[in-house]
């Protein structure tokens, strides 16, 4: 099953949702409560304080993209994301990755593919519609979810 991804609300604007959406002939999404991903914030700010906020971005966008995918990657043949940070594709990649077979879960490089997928992908008109409130996300995403795998 090959599937598109997209973003609504960026993960580092705190003050809004981030709301992560994948479809093809099906939808599924997930979103996340500004105030819930400042606890995000906060935490791995004492957790990882050598950390940049641009790494902390790309690492809990990472985080967020397994949480949408970890129960149907393994139906996926080819998942294209969305570009959401130019020229970290293969830090994203190498971390979903991570935390995949950190769960036992079997993943390949090729199942990833980073390229824009436009407004008038499924993916984005799920992920506009949960983000502006139409819909409801098919999860909502706590902090403690997000922070259960970047450890201690």
């Amino acid at each position: 099953m090959r599937v598109e991804v997209d973003q609504s609300g960026r993960n580092d604007q705190t003050n809004k949702k981030t709301v992560l959406a994948l479809a093809n002939g099906i939808g599924f999404s997930i979103a996340i409560s500004a105030r819930e991903k400042r606890k995000v914030a906060a935490a791995l700010k004492l957790r990882k304080s050598d950390w940049s906020t641009a790494l902390t971005n790309i690492f809990v966008f990472s985080t967020l993209l397994y949480l949408l995918l970890k129960e149907r990657i393994g139906k996926i043949t080819e998942a294209i994301v969305d570009v959401e940070y130019p020229g970290k594709e293969t830090i994203i990649k190498d971390r979903v990755m991570l935390i995949c077979r950190k769960h036992g879960i079997a993943v390949q490089k090729d199942q990833f593919v980073f390229k824009h997928v436009g407004k008038k992908s499924l993916a984005h008109k799920l992920a506009y519609r949960v983000y502006k409130g139409i819909i409801k996300p098919g999860k909502t995403i706590s902090a403690e979810e997000v922070l259960a795998e970047f450890g201690k």
